[in-house]
């Protein structure tokens, strides 16, 4: 396992810098191949979004595992968003709500603002095996609040007014 040297960042840049998708690929595929940990995830992004290679949501969700397994810092909070997203979805790998959360939560501790966002969500609205839990969905909306996520700007405002309020107003809406 080894790290990108700054020459290969460099490299990188340029190719971004010109537009050659595919060399970029090649390139990030190539010293991946050689044990480089920091690109698995880019690895996933190209696949993901087809810049340089077909598009390929299976080998997408393949190398942002493996990025999101690794202790990289780098990438590896938004490796585990992506891989908690496919579980939350459905569409690549079977639904799984608990996986999904414990990605999630995974990402959120790295500060991974749209981690946090859902990491309030399971809490506010109890998906999977999570319990509701208004208190901590308002502190993890105010986490990736701060981190600048919109939705989750709106979401905490919404649940700062006290909780019997927001009961009582539930059981009119119910009438």
């Amino acid at each position: 396992m080894r790290r990108i040297t700054i020459a290969e960042s460099k490299q990188l840049i340029k190719y971004f810098d010109k537009g050659i998708d595919s060399e970029a690929f090649e390139w990030f595929l190539n010293i991946a191949e050689q044990g480089c940990i920091d690109v698995f995830y880019y690895i996933g992004w190209f696949y993901k979004h087809g810049y340089g290679v077909h598009r390929n949501s299976e080998k997408a969700f393949e190398w942002f595992l493996r990025a999101a397994e690794q202790d990289n810092g780098v990438t590896q909070g938004d490796a585990q968003y992506e891989v908690g997203y496919c579980y939350m979805q459905g569409k690549i790998v079977k639904r799984n709500p608990q996986k999904a959360f414990e990605w999630f939560m995974k990402a959120a501790q790295t500060e991974e603002r749209r981690s946090q966002f859902h990491v309030g969500e399971y809490f506010e609205f109890g998906y999977g095996a999570v319990e509701p839990d208004i208190n901590k969905a308002r502190e993890w909306y105010y986490k990736a609040a701060i981190n600048d996520h919109e939705e989750a700007k709106d979401a905490y405002e919404r649940l700062k007014e006290p909780l019997s309020l927001i009961k009582k107003r539930a059981v009119y809406d119910d009438e």
